[in-house]
């Protein structure tokens, strides 16, 4: 290798490593906590969050809550399709915010964004398998229990959480494009994620540490209380 060619060689292994020191920056997650996200959704929006929180599962729903403003998101644990086909794979769309449907007769000039990217895979950890063991302890069924009749946490869980945050306005008008035919619908309000598509956000979890559970005392859930 000639001294010019070593040069140019050299020059490029610097740019190269600059490259990758800046990717990995960018993947840091952000530190910050749940309330901040929910002040400025769309700021947040796929971007790798870290925040500390409360981790809740019950039947048909998982969310995640900070309770020193009481805000909470739609927990998935990793990645979740947002939206299916006929078949029940998942789909390719892209959103916009559109004022009135005659928008549509012109897509190409709407602003189109995806959601839930880039993609999130859970890590499994000692932290997430301790989470997981307290967060699938429950009372079991009784009259008495009329707070949450089956489904009465044995445990508060409270974790420090990274992950990507997802958020779709639901107060304005979502165009929905399928990307790989084009079609384009319009996304009911109903939509959304979690359970019946109730939450406008959702914190697709990457992986949990510091995990602290705390015990609930049986007597909070009886009737009464």
């Amino acid at each position: 290798m000639t001294g010019t060619w070593r040069s140019i060689f050299a020059a490029f292994l610097v740019v190269l490593s600059g490259s990758l020191e800046a990717q990995e920056a960018d993947e840091a997650p952000i530190t910050t906590t749940l309330c901040a996200v929910k002040q400025a959704p769309e700021r947040f929006n796929g971007k790798l969050i870290q925040v500390r929180a409360r981790l809740v599962t019950a039947f048909e729903f998982s969310n995640l809550i900070d309770d020193s403003c009481g805000v909470r998101t739609s927990l998935s644990w990793g990645d979740r399709p947002i939206v299916f086909n006929e078949y029940g794979d998942e789909v390719a769309v892209e959103f916009a915010y559109i004022r009135s449907r005659t928008e549509l007769k012109h897509p190409e000039r709407l602003n189109w964004f995806t959601v839930g990217k880039p993609r999130i895979k859970p890590v499994t950890s000692e932290s997430s398998a301790t989470a997981e063991r307290y967060l699938d302890k429950f009372y079991d069924f009784a009259d008495d229990l009329s707070a949450c009749p089956g489904f009465c946490p044995k445990y508060t869980v409270v974790a420090t959480v990274t992950g990507r945050f997802d958020f779709i306005n639901k107060r304005k008008v979502v165009a929905v494009k399928d990307v790989a035919t084009g079609r384009i619908d319009l996304w009911q309000r109903a939509n959304g994620f979690g359970h019946l598509g109730a939450s406008d956000s959702q914190f697709a979890m990457q992986s949990v540490s510091d995990v602290v559970a705390t015990p609930i005392d049986r007597a909070v859930y009886k009737k009464g209380k």
